[in-house]
Formats: C-alpha cells, sequence, structure tokens
C-alpha cells in the first residue's frame, strides 16, 4: 500500500462519525449552567392595613442564586433559590406612633425559560418563607409564614456580559393568629442582574 492510500485511510477514519463524537466527548462542556446576581424591584403586600400604615409599595432588593437542571436546545429547566428584603417606616393608625415593618422573604422556585437568541421567556413558581418584624409603641410581633408565588418575565443575554431577567411575581403568604390574621404575600414587579458561569 502507498503512503499517498495510508494518508488517504488516515484522513477518511479521521472523519468517520464515531471518531469525531469521541473527539466531541474530549472537548469539556463550558456553556454556563450556573448563576449568581442581585435583584430589586417594586413590592406591593395584599394586606389592606399594611397599605394604610406603611403606604402602597415600596423597594425590594436582595440575591439570587440558580442552576439549570436540564436543557435542549432553546429550553432550560432550573432551581433558583432568593433571598430579598422589604422595609417600610408607616404611622400607626391607632395611635399615630411611629411604627416600622421588616420582610425577609426566602423563596424556592422551579424555572421553565424557552428561549430564542439573546431573549427568553421564562415562567415559575414554588415556595415562600416569610420572616417579618413589625415594631411600634402598641406591639412588637415578629414570626414566620410559609407561602407560595408563581411568576414570569423576559430574561435577556447580553452578549459578552451578564444576564438581565425581567419579572412579575404574586405571592400568597397568611398566617391566622389569636384574635387575627396576618396577610404578607402581595405583587412584585422588578428586575435582576445575573452573572452565568460554569460550576
Amino acid at each position: 500500500m502507498t503512503k499517498r492510500a495510508l494518508f488517504f485511510l488516515g484522513a477518511m477514519l479521521l472523519v468517520h462519525p464515531c471518531v469525531l463524537r469521541a473527539q466531541d466527548d474530549l472537548i469539556p462542556d463550558r456553556t454556563p449552567n450556573s448563576s449568581i446576581g442581585i435583584r430589586f424591584g417594586s413590592y406591593a403586600p395584599v394586606d389592606a392595613v399594611f397599605g394604610e400604615v406603611y403606604g402602597k409599595s415600596g423597594l425590594i432588593f436582595g440575591l439570587s442564586l440558580g442552576r439549570d437542571l436540564y436543557r435542549s436546545g432553546g429550553f432550560t429547566l432550573g432551581l433558583a433559590l432568593e433571598a430579598g428584603k422589604f422595609s417600610r417606616t408607616g404611622v400607626s393608625t391607632i395611635s399615630a406612633a411611629a411604627a416600622r415593618l421588616a420582610l425577609i422573604p426566602l423563596s424556592l422556585s422551579l424555572e421553565a425559560v424557552v428561549s430564542r437568541g439573546v431573549v427568553g421567556l421564562w415562567l415559575g413558581g414554588g415556595f415562600d418563607l416569610v420572616f417579618y418584624t413589625e415594631d411600634s409603641a402598641w406591639i412588637l410581633s415578629n414570626g414566620s409564614v410559609f407561602g407560595f408565588h408563581i411568576g414570569g418575565g423576559l430574561t435577556f443575554q447580553l452578549p459578552a456580559g451578564p444576564a438581565l431577567k425581567v419579572y412579575a411575581r404574586w405571592t400568597k403568604a397568611a398566617k391566622t393568629m389569636e384574635d387575627f390574621s396576618v396577610a404578607l404575600g402581595g405583587t412584585e414587579i422588578g428586575a435582576a442582574v445575573l452573572f452565568r458561569f460554569k460550576l
């Protein structure tokens, strides 16, 4: 067999599908599958009494962690763990004394994203644990409330940069006590800046 024939045979083997697949397996997948970021938005508790004392809405901000569980083409299914803080100062309708409300919601969500190019549409839902503290001259109350939420929005993956996530979310979290009930759920509209990486 001539050198030319050997060269031709070797070249054919290199481009054979089995060999190409084996070569692809050796190339590490560097597609980002995790994210960390900050989020901020406007939160409006649904409770009417809170609205009278603290105003209809206020700033909420926090951190977000994400991890992709499944990816196929333009579809991604992942988990998101988020923590936020919402605090407002108001005036009690009973004694006209200063009052302060602080909420720290923790949420775990399952989110599905359908993307095309740099734009994606996402929907999700999950569970919440909301820690609350209300402090005024006539009451000091603190504790936690379990709840759930649903949400959705758009994602924008900036070229060679972070992703922007625009969202709207509705949360239901209520707790019945001895002589009253507290409803800490509400609506939230905001955005998050996410930095994606391979983990």
